[in-house]
């Protein structure tokens, strides 16, 4: 039985991605469960990617934004993360595509006022920008930058948008086609107000004002539990123990 389990998950698993022509990306192999998590995201274009740190959330992230679209891939990529983390995204595209994705990295919001700046940033299918960067007293700018266009939006350890408010008010700025939330951590827990800027900034139609949010899912553990069934459509999160067990399977939080 055990035996028969295994080739049906797999068969499963291949039949899954038979759409995706995976383009432009995966020096190496992609495991598994990183193909299962790139499908996810295609297929729901805003989620939350909430595996446990190691699994490789960066990889199916930039795997899923060049091969959206059948394999054409995002025509333009804004990756919001924390100032230390930038070299690490410039780092990682680098490293995991092929065909020479253009990169730029913003030191700040100004660069967009130099014009050979500005012409690197636009011939860039990738922008990386710091969440402090956005946070500039100069709307013009943070407008100037959303004229780029862009179709798919990340933002890296989302608990910078749970807890800054000014952070989370300029993110808030800039949506797209496909948006995707990174974070490592569990989702729902004690303070669950905070949770509200990550799915107001994904789904601002659903999730549209904050008090009626804290009255609905509020701390009481059922309403908690509500909660998590609603989360479940858009939001993945496996551990380093279930993807490496025998029988891995997917889980919903």
């Amino acid at each position: 039985f055990q035996e028969v389990y295994r080739r049906v998950y797999f068969y499963f698993i291949n039949i899954s991605n038979y759409r995706i022509r995976w383009m432009n990306v995966a020096r190496r192999e992609l495991k598994f469960y990183q193909r299962e998590g790139v499908k996810f995201i295609i297929d729901r274009k805003k989620v939350i990617l909430a595996d446990e740190q190691g699994l490789g959330k960066t990889i199916q992230v930039i795997a899923a934004s060049l091969n959206i679209r059948n394999g054409e891939g995002a025509k333009k990529i804004l990756v919001i993360c924390p100032f230390s983390a930038k070299e690490h995204w410039n780092r990682e595209i680098g490293r995991f595509t092929i065909g020479g994705q253009k990169t730029y990295v913003l030191d700040s919001l100004n660069d967009l006022e130099a014009p050979a700046r500005l012409a690197k940033i636009k011939a860039a299918r990738f922008v990386i920008v710091n969440y402090e960067a956005l946070r500039i007293e100069r709307p013009e700018l943070r407008a100037k930058l959303k004229e780029l266009g862009f179709d798919f939006i990340i933002a890296d350890e989302a608990h910078k948008m749970r807890n800054e408010r000014l952070q989370t008010e300029a993110v808030r700025e800039f949506q797209a086609e496909y948006q995707v939330l990174i974070t490592g951590t569990p989702l729902v827990g004690r303070k669950i107000v905070r949770l509200f800027n990550l799915l107001n900034w994904l789904y601002p139609e659903k999730f549209s004002n904050r008090a009626s949010f804290a009255r609905k899912y509020g701390n009481d553990s059922d309403k908690l539990r509500m909660l998590s069934v609603e989360l479940e459509d858009f939001t993945l999160r496996r551990l380093k123990k279930e993807v490496y067990a025998d029988f891995p399977d997917k889980r919903y939080i």
